[in-house]
């Protein structure tokens, strides 16, 4: 019965050629993002003097990695790179380096910094889940998004069925889903405003909210996917359908808890007198990246403590910890400067301060500091749905 009848078993050397090379071409254009951040923020060599031509770059980009592709689907020498697709991805890079040589303004140490993360994100997207796979089939990720979208009824209706449950029987229902931390807001905002005084140019509890809601989305969706396999053993091994539903659900559960508490923030903004501006336009684009930041660790998380039943306190012990390492409860300027390094190596970090500028401050975010985020996500996407997939068949076994 637990079976999966709907994902035929396909050849691992032979996924869409049009995938293949967009998922190479998304990887070179993150390795070009992150190299310009990279050249913003360690400034050695000579000053950069020019924006890198972005939109030539991308478009050199895309034709490299098309012919490449193509050259490798329809010639015999192409067996030997569909065999190693890391091999194809690393011309990709090289060549693509190349082409920045042609370009105006683009400086040698950034070229450089662009084939050195290129090469690191190709070896943990590509290699890496490979690697998980020996000796066993690689799925097909658009058999399994046809799956899911299959099995979207199920989802709906599991996802209303936990949403009612969660509240019934409650007086205030999904009030509480606002109430709790609006009331821990408010009890920290007496707090640094009245005793520890911390200086900014706005209301506290609109500074502190603004960092606290999309923080809490993600991390309550990390400790949700410690339970999200072990907490439906019974439902696992009696009946199959794609797991990826399971972590879907706590997307959902938390979405659910993010509209109303996002609702409660922007109340609390205008009453404090901080209106919305042109800069909430932003807010998707924020919104999606610590999506599928979260998401890619949700899929880690949730295998991981399949493994080892250690993972909950691990986790608990580095949420703990992710929490004073970013910047909730004070300003980015006051964090000492001897640890902020701290801070930059933090992936979360640049897009809670982003949601507060939009939010807040009325400014757009630094969209500069959003490359290494989006390269965490990357990798963290790969990795953790490679992991996912990899121990999919042996949970049963497990539990």
């Amino acid at each position: 019965m637990n079976e999966r009848p709907d994902l035929p078993h396909v050849d691992p050397n032979q996924p869409s050629w049009l995938l293949d090379a967009a998922a190479k071409l998304s990887l070179l254009l993150i390795a070009s993002l992150l190299a310009y951040q990279m050249r913003m923020q360690i400034p050695l060599g000579q000053e950069l003097l020019a924006d890198p031509q972005f939109a030539q770059s991308g478009v050199a980009m895309a034709v490299i990695v098309t012919v490449l592709t193509m050259i490798a689907r329809t010639t015999n020498g192409g067996g030997v790179i569909r065999r190693h697709p890391f091999r194809l991805f690393a011309l990709g890079v090289v060549f693509s380096g190349g082409a920045m040589l042609l370009l105006p303004g683009m400086s040698q140490l950034q070229i450089a910094y662009f084939v050195a993360v290129g090469m690191l994100l190709g070896g943990l997207c590509l290699v890496l889940p490979r690697r998980l796979y020996q000796g066993y089939s690689i799925p097909d990720v658009l058999q399994t998004l046809r799956a899911v979208i299959k099995h979207r009824p199920l989802l709906g209706l599991w996802l209303s069925f936990n949403i009612q449950t969660r509240y019934k029987q409650r007086v205030l229902g999904s009030l509480w889903v606002v109430l709790l931390p609006i009331s821990t807001s408010l009890v920290i905002a007496f707090a640094f405003s009245q005793f520890m005084r911390v200086n900014i140019s706005v209301p506290f509890i609109a500074f502190y909210m603004s960092a606290l809601v999309p923080y809490n989305f993600f991390a309550n969706n990390l400790f949700g996917s410690t339970n999200a396999i072990l907490g439906r053993i019974g439902i696992i091994t009696q009946v199959y359908f794609p797991r990826e539903i399971l972590i879907l659900l706590l997307i959902g559960e938390s979405l659910f808890d993010f509209v109303f508490t996002f609702a409660a923030l922007l109340i609390i903004n205008l009453f404090f007198g901080v209106l919305p501006s042109i800069h909430f336009v932003f807010l998707p684009l924020l919104f999606v990246l610590l999506l599928l930041l979260a998401l890619g660790l949700m899929f880690l998380i949730s295998t991981l403590t399949v493994l080892l039943r250690d993972i909950p306190q691990f986790l608990s012990v580095g949420m703990q910890l992710l929490f004073f390492l970013t910047p909730v409860i004070y300003p980015v300027e006051q964090f000492p400067e001897q640890f902020r390094y701290l801070f930059l190596i933090n992936p979360i970090a640049p897009v809670i301060q982003g949601f507060r500028d939009v939010i807040t401050f009325g400014r757009p975010p630094e969209l500069i500091s959003l490359c290494y985020p989006l390269a965490c996500a990357a990798v963290a996407l790969c990795v953790g749905y490679a992991v996912f997939k990899r121990f999919e068949n042996e949970m049963t076994d497990l539990l």
